[in-house]
């Protein structure tokens, strides 16, 4: 499974901002937020930080600024999914 397929169903939003990417994985397991956080360190070489969003039990997972990839790195080609 790659990480497009795993996010795109379960965290369909996210902001791209002047301080890097924010992936909405509020539905996610603190567990699943490490692991995501995890392969986005070791697969794609990012820079992740893990927030409480401010409700009980929902993080979001950022990519710092630093290590932000360029626009449409993750965007599957038409009609793939």
């Amino acid at each position: 499974m790659t990480v497009v397929k795993f996010l795109i169903p379960r965290a369909p939003y996210g902001a791209r901002g002047n301080k890097g990417i924010r992936f909405s994985t509020n539905s996610f397991s603190l567990n699943e937020v490490k692991f995501l956080s995890q392969i986005l360190e070791d697969k794609y070489n990012f820079n992740t930080t893990i927030h409480k969003t401010g409700d009980i039990n929902q993080y979001n997972v950022y990519v710092t600024k630093e290590s932000t990839p360029p626009r449409g790195w993750a965007s599957p080609p038409r009609g793939a999914l």
